[in-house]
C-alpha cells in the first residue's frame, strides 16, 4: 500500500540485494526499475553495511 503511494512505475528504486520478499514484491506491483545494492560481509561471514563506492556505481548505469 505505501510502495503504491510512493512509487510511480518505472521509477528507480535502490534495494539492497537480501531485502524481504515482500519488497520484492512491491516492486513488481508498482511496475518500479530495482537497482540491487550488494551488501558486505565481514570475517564472520555476517552481512553488512553497502560501501560508499557500491552505492555510486549502478545509478550511473540507469
Amino acid at each position: 500500500m505505501v510502495w503504491h503511494a510512493n512509487v510511480a512505475p518505472n521509477d528507480i528504486v535502490v534495494v539492497d540485494r537480501n531485502c524481504h520478499v515482500s519488497v520484492l514484491h512491491a516492486i513488481t506491483m508498482t511496475g518500479a526499475i530495482p537497482v540491487f545494492l550488494t551488501p558486505r560481509r565481514n570475517h564472520l561471514g555476517i552481512i553488512g553495511p553497502i560501501a560508499l563506492d557500491d552505492r555510486r556505481i549502478p545509478l550511473r548505469e540507469k
